[in-house]
Formats: C-alpha cells, sequence, structure tokens
C-alpha cells in the first residue's frame, strides 16, 4: 500500500487543501522569472559548477539553519540519497543495513550504487529502525547503517552514530520527513555521515520536487555536487571516479524553498500542534496506542503514528470501515514494508515480525501535511475516532474515564 494512499482531501467537506506559498514566494518567484536566469548550473569547472544565485543562497541558508558545514541541493531527495551513497565510496556488494519503513528511494539508493540492503526490524513504539536489529546483523561484509526519521521522529541516532564508529560504518540518516526534530537539542544530522531533506509535494515544506544533503565532511560535498552535476570538471582538487548525473536543482524551486525556510518553524509547529491536539484526545480512547514523546524530544509529526491494541485488537479492518464513513484526510492503512517490494524481495533480511505485525494488523497513520488544521478539524478526527471505537466494541466502555 503506497505511503501516500489517501493524502486527497475527501469529497463535500469543510476542509481545506494547506497552503505552502504565499505572495511574497510568488512574488520572488515573478523576479526570477523576469530576470530569465531560471539555472545557474554548467557542467564545467569554476563558479557555475555550483548552481544559480538562488541554489548558492540556499545551500547557505539551509547549511546555518542546521548548524552543519555543507550543503548540496538536488532536484529530488531521491537523487540526493543516491548521490550520498556514492560519496561515500562504500566497497562494491557490501551490505548496508536499512530499516523497511520507508519509501523504495531510501532502499534503491543502496542498490543503484551496487551494494547490498539487509533489512533491519523497527521499535514498536517509535517505527524507527531498531539499534538491537542493527547490531545482530552487522558483519565483516557490512560497510554502512541507512536510518530513517520516520514520520518526523528521529531515530536512535547517537546509539546507532556509536554502533557505527565501533564497527567502522558510515552512517547515513534519511531525515526527509523531520526538517526541525532533535533529541536533546541535537539532530539525527550531527551525527551522520550525511544527512538530508525532501522538499517534495507533500513535505513540511516543498517545491513540488527537491531535496537537500548536509554533511560537516568537505570530501563528501565535493563529490555530491560533482555526482549531481554530470561530473564533468577537471581541476586537480577534484580528480575523481564518480559517474555523474543531471540532478541539478532550478531557480524558481530554490527561491521557493528560501521563502518557506524563513518561516519553517511556522509550518511544522501547524502540523506538531494539531498532531498534540489529536494525540491528547485519541489517549482517551481505549485499544488506541498514542506515540509517545519524550520531555528531551521534538517530534515533527509528518505523520501521527498510532496502534490498535487491546479492546480494537484485530479489529483494524473494521475500524476503518466505519472511520471511512466520517470523511477524515489523509488515514493510512499499514506503512510500506520496502522489504516486500518485488525489486528488493531478493535481499537479506533480519526477523521483522514488528513491521510485519504492524504492517498487516495493527498500524494507522494520520498524514499532517495535506491540509489546513484548527480546533475544529483535530476534535472531528478524535470524535470519529471515538466513533469507531464505540462501534467496533459495541460498548461506551472503549472510552477512559
Amino acid at each position: 500500500m503506497s505511503t501516500m494512499s489517501k493524502i486527497d482531501l475527501p469529497a463535500n467537506t469543510e476542509i481545506r487543501k494547506f497552503k505552502w506559498i504565499d505572495e511574497q514566494d510568488i512574488a520572488k518567484v515573478v523576479e526570477v522569472l523576469r530576470s530569465g536566469e531560471l539555472s545557474g548550473f554548467l557542467a564545467t569547472d569554476g563558479v557555475e559548477h555550483f548552481g544559480g544565485e538562488k541554489v548558492q543562497a540556499l545551500e547557505k541558508a539551509w547549511a546555518n539553519f542546521c548548524g552543519i558545514q555543507h550543503s548540496v541541493t538536488f532536484n529530488s531527495w531521491t537523487s540526493g540519497l543516491e548521490a550520498a551513497v556514492a560519496a561515500l565510496e562504500l566497497p562494491e556488494k557490501s551490505e548496508v543495513i536499512v530499516t523497511p519503513w520507508t519509501m523504495s528511494a531510501t532502499v534503491a539508493a543502496i542498490v543503484n550504487n551496487n551494494l547490498v540492503p539487509v533489512f533491519a526490524d523497527i521499535e514498536p513504539d517509535s517505527f524507527n529502525i531498531s539499534v538491537d536489529a542493527v547490531a545482530e546483523l552487522i558483519n565483516d561484509n557490512t560497510s554502512g547503517i541507512m536510518a530513517v526519521d520516520i514520520f518526523g521522529k528521529p531515530c536512535e541516532f547517537q546509539e546507532l552514530r556509536e554502533l557505527a564508529d565501533k564497527n567502522n560504518l558510515e552512517l547515513i540518516v534519511d531525515s526527509a520527513q523531520a526538517p526541525l526534530a532533535s533529541r536533546d537539542g541535537k539532530r539525527s544530522a550531527d551525527f551522520a555521515s550525511i544527512s538530508g531533506y525532501s522538499f517534495n509535494r507533500h513535505k513540511h515544506i516543498q517545491c513540488g520536487e527537491g531535496g537537500i544533503a548536509v554533511t560537516a565532511n568537505e570530501s563528501y560535498a565535493k563529490k555530491m555536487r560533482l555526482y549531481r552535476n554530470h561530473s564533468e570538471v577537471s581541476s586537480i582538487e577534484q580528480k575523481n571516479n564518480i559517474h555523474g548525473h543531471n540532478m541539478r536543482f532550478g531557480e524558481i524551486e530554490a527561491t521557493l524553498i528560501l521563502g518557506q525556510l524563513g518561516r519553517i518553524v511556522e509550518l511544522v509547529n501547524h502540523r506538531v500542534d494539531a498532531a498534540v491536539r489529536i494525540i491528547r484526545g485519541l489517549s482517551q480512547i481505549e485499544g488506541i496506542r498514542v506515540p509517545k514523546i519524550e520531555n528531551s524530544e521534538s517530534h515533527d509529526f509528518y505523520i501521527v503514528g498510532l496502534v490498535l491494541e487491546g479492546s480494537l485488537a484485530n479489529k483494524r479492518d473494521a475500524f476503518l470501515e466505519i472511520l471511512a464513513t466520517e470523511n477524515l484526510p489523509g488515514i493510512l492503512k499499514g506503512y510500506v514494508n520496502v522489504h516486500n517490494l518485488p525489486q528488493f524481495a531478493k535481499y537479506k533480511r533480519g526477523a521483522l515480525k514488528i513491521s510485519e505485525e504492524l504492517h498487516e494488523k495493527t498500524f494507522i497513520g494520520i498524514y499532517m501535511c495535506g491540509v489546513e488544521w484548527n480546533e475544529n478539524l483535530s476534535k472531528r478526527v478524535v470524535d470519529s475516532f471515538r466513533n469507531a471505537a464505540i462501534k467496533v466494541n459495541g460498548k461506551k466502555a472503549s472510552i477512559h474515564n
């Protein structure tokens, strides 16, 4: 089932689509259009190797925003992932341990670099890759770990970094859904060899398509810039064996992200505030396990991940059938177990009991980025879940007192 299979708004409701772009963004784009400079890239040495004025301004601003020395834009975060893995120059046919709860691009970046994905199970509460499961799969042929900040919650980045260092591995973190999320004031990017974010049409900030990688390693940054721009430059300091692509970012897209970067806290907190209201209400319903957030942690809530248990265990289909009549936005049944996709089914995996159980039986998600949230809509979600729980259980005892 596609992770974004239900982002379209229900028909005949008062729910409004979220608007990422404001009038100031539009005015800035018009300026770019009038300038005629829609891209500043050339596949040659010199300043045009690094892209146009807006692209370079965005990369500088994003590096400052993350507090990390280098950032590199791409035409998609899919491209960024592939370039990130390429920049690490891991041994051919070596293994990279990865979560099955992600989208196909995370794993394809491994395969497309002639490496072998190995799937590790996830944690039942965070839905992020399990550090213990990763540790069990490390062997002499392991070269890296690919973690994901799933649904906007930071992975166990410090523990994964320690595990990577202990075993001489690289750590890549796909933070596509978590531009602000942190633990103890640190982001996953602070611990990763390379990390990055998505600007796809349904992320916290977006320009249709796009992405950006961040790294503290200057060599990795240079290699990613080569990879995105055909890898034709030939200056002595940039000699390389990288086979490049055209993964370059345009000036219009960079302009749109620069505008949203200035209000990113507001944009993310719009979803976070709504998620907190929804979680507070759902926590009162017996049989629904809501996300747990530690005091030292922030969560961006790209998706609110829920688990049916207790009185609602093994009743997901009936629950969702009732919920479907409520015309709610963004309700997800399960999440993609990418190891079951035909292109990845042949690859090695550990015991994936938790990821399989959640996907097949108990997980429900609420996608938060597609609509304008207000207190009435948040309350409507809670009331709809409560009504569905009562109907499935056939009793009002499904509500905590």
